[in-house]
């Protein structure tokens, strides 16, 4: 990534700036967004998966020994539980989530990943991260990791106030 070096970029923005400034920074998320949610839903399409049912899968992929219910879904990834139902029950569907009823509460269901959805999971990140990659070819550590940064801020306020 090229860093710009012009004199005055570090020196403080006037109100006007950090309001341009900050419409141009979210304006630029919700473009990548749109951007790169069509070329994974393209990609996904693949598989029969849609990138909110991929994101589903990858919840239950970073700890696959753990059940999940809707509720815990939807505060995990800011939803609401009927969007979140939606999804799960195209999911259970294709036979890649499993669901069991739940000790304490026969309505409530305990949702797992089945091995049919960790295989399908697999195929997809691996053509996600292959069509990704050349994005980042040039960047280095530092590069990532300050822009990862910036972007958990960018997250955390969006997400105390959504």
């Amino acid at each position: 990534m090229k860093h710009s070096t012009a004199i005055g970029m570090r020196a403080p923005l006037n109100a006007r700036q950090h309001r341009a400034a900050s419409l141009g920074i979210l304006w630029n998320v919700i473009n990548i967004y749109q951007h790169s949610a069509n070329l994974s839903n393209r990609l996904l399409g693949a598989y029969d998966l849609p990138l909110s049912q991929y994101v589903l899968l990858s919840l239950f992929m970073s700890a696959p020994e753990e059940g999940r219910t809707v509720t815990s879904i939807s505060h995990a990834l800011h939803q609401n539980q009927p969007t979140i139902s939606k999804i799960v029950q195209k999911l259970l569907q294709k036979e890649l989530v499993d669901s069991k009823p739940t000790f304490h509460d026969a309505r409530s269901k305990i949702l797992t990943i089945t091995e049919a959805g960790k295989h399908v999971h697999g195929m997809a990140s691996e053509t996600l991260e292959t069509a990704l990659a050349p994005i980042f070819n040039e960047w280095t550590h530092h590069d990532i990791s300050h822009l990862m940064g910036q972007l958990q801020v960018i997250r955390s306020y969006l997400e105390t106030r959504a």
